[in-house]
């Protein structure tokens, strides 16, 4: 999963990690951060050999992510065949049973959830409007190209140049 993924991820209030067995690196992807954003997991395919393997897969991780910890919500593991309509009924009432922890004690966690929203949905459009004026200057001044000349020269690397770059931008202000 990549950091698009995550901020999507932090756009939703109730986030589904779907995997289905056999795919080899799927268990190897929710290591690299997927694991982090889920709030429910689904092994799709459930009927697929190695669906039980996935399954204990991840809760293992789970364990070896919370640990002794009692966390507010353990993300629960649900087991489906989408196309033989098989566990979609426990999956919908897991995802109901997350909105009403979400719900509970105030709405604390659901303000949380909101605030984390909107927090992704701030820096995403400050991010994309950041790169829109930055682009914009490079195309006024023809500096992109002289950039690159300089990267492919080795006179500069693609982080020193960028860091040079949005340093004299924000003292140019």
């Amino acid at each position: 999963m990549g950091q698009d993924e995550v901020e999507t991820a932090a756009t939703a209030y109730t986030t589904l990690v779907v995997t289905v067995p056999g795919l080899g690196d799927d268990i190897q992807a929710l290591k690299a951060g997927l694991l982090e954003v889920a709030d429910i997991l689904v092994v799709n395919k459930a009927d697929r050999e190695g669906a039980e393997r996935t399954y204990q897969d991840l809760v293992t991780m789970l364990d070896l992510r919370f640990g002794h910890a009692i966390p507010a919500w353990m993300p629960r593991i649900y087991m489906t065949q989408a196309k033989r309509d098989i566990g979609l009924d426990e999956l919908v009432a897991g995802i109901k049973e997350h909105q009403a922890h979400l719900s509970r004690e105030g709405g604390e966690a659901l303000r949380a959830a909101r605030r984390e929203r909107v927090r992704q949905e701030f820096l995403e459009l400050m991010k994309e409007g950041i790169f829109s004026y930055m682009s914009a200057l490079l195309k006024e001044d023809n500096r992109l190209e002289a950039i690159i000349e300089d990267i492919l020269d080795r006179r500069t690397d693609p982080y020193s140049a960028s860091e040079a770059l949005i340093a004299q931008t924000l003292h140019r202000e």
